[in-house]
């Protein structure tokens, strides 16, 4: 009988993408890049910060996570911005919807 070896990518359940991310975000700009931070806290809620050059220090609402994709979204000027992240051990790569514009976002966890 063969037996079976633990797959390789982490079972959901025990995933966490607490910590410090650096990302980049392409913008018609140019490439923004800094550091995004997640926290759970007392209540199991994650809170996301993200630091921004151009729009200073952001705190996403209504974030959720679940089947390794995390979302939220922030005021910005008076228009909704959106997130969607996709997880992947230490690596995240999403969308950030900014009205018409899909903007790619791309992280990797600090060590």
């Amino acid at each position: 009988m063969a037996s079976l070896k633990p797959s390789s990518i982490q079972n959901l359940s025990q995933y966490s993408p607490v910590g410090t991310w650096n990302y980049e975000a392409e913008t018609a700009e140019g490439t923004l890049k800094d550091v995004m931070t997640i926290a759970l806290n007392a209540e199991g809620v994650y809170e996301v910060t993200i630091k921004s050059q151009v729009y200073g220090t952001l705190e996403l609402d209504d974030v959720e996570f679940e089947k390794m994709v995390m979302t939220g979204n922030v005021e910005i000027e008076g228009e909704s911005i959106e997130f969607e992240m996709k997880f992947d051990g230490e690596s995240m790569e999403g969308i950030v919807y900014a009205g018409e514009d899909e903007l790619v976002i791309k992280a990797e966890r600090q060590k």
